[in-house]
């Protein structure tokens, strides 16, 4: 009987505790909940590139100031409503920019910026309620990845050679650790398989050529020689 009264005291107890923790951790109404998540799938969220002032001096020849930029990316937010903010964070090093829609440039639109295109990075954009109620209730969760510039599509190989992959400007792979041995020895042997690739195509186009004049002269005797059987038929 006692094991019984002690079985129930702890049953109240557990219901007292939850219920005090559902009245703390109160939250909108279904309704509310539904409103903030049609607002939250109508922010779009994209990234911008841009070029970054790292440094600038005048000039001695001309006294004109010269700059120099380095490519970097925005996030982009549109159609952030009062109702919503926003929770950016960078996954690689765990920091959180926080935005609202009275951070909103004069063309309405909130840019963060994520730094020099030095590396590729990884972001979680979280939009989440301002609601007093409910805030910071996420109700989207986008993940957006910003590419690195690649030093190397700036040199004259690659300029010859646009398409190769190691020439592209802007990578979502990793190629700082790519030597310049090993990317000259890449881009020769790109330029190898490229140039085995037309050759190939050319002997195939060549072959198809002498097929076709062959197959007209074949069809050509053919016509000579049922022209000339049906006149000597008719003599």
């Amino acid at each position: 009987m006692i094991m019984k009264k002690k079985k129930i005291f702890v049953l109240l107890i557990a219901l007292m505790m939850s219920f005090t923790i559902k009245v703390e951790a109160s939250t909108c109404s279904s309704a509310r909940v539904m409103e903030l998540s049609s607002l939250a799938n109508n922010v779009n969220v994209s990234y911008e590139k841009y070029d970054k002032k790292v440094e600038s001096f005048v000039s001695e020849l001309d006294d004109e100031e010269v700059e120099y930029t380095y490519p970097a990316f925005y996030i982009t937010i549109y159609n952030l409503p009062d109702e919503l903010n926003v929770a950016a964070t960078m996954n690689e090093t765990k920091e959180t920019i926080h935005v609202k829609s009275s951070d909103k440039e004069a063309d309405g639109v909130i840019y963060i910026d994520t730094g020099e295109a030095s590396s590729i990075k990884n972001f979680t954009i979280k939009i989440r309620s301002n609601d007093s109620n409910c805030l910071n209730e996420v109700y989207r969760s986008i993940n957006i990845t910003t590419p690195m510039f690649n030093s190397f599509s700036q040199t004259e190989a690659c300029h010859d050679n646009p398409d190769f992959n190691l020439c592209q400007e802007f990578s979502n792979v990793d190629y700082s650790n790519v030597s310049i041995r090993t990317f000259n020895e890449s881009i020769e042997k790109y330029n190898t398989q490229v140039n085995e690739e037309k050759n190939q195509k050319t002997v195939k186009n060549v072959i198809w050529i002498v097929l076709a004049l062959v197959i007209v002269v074949l069809i050509g005797g053919i016509v000579f020689l049922l022209i000339r059987r049906k006149r000597s038929d008719l003599a």
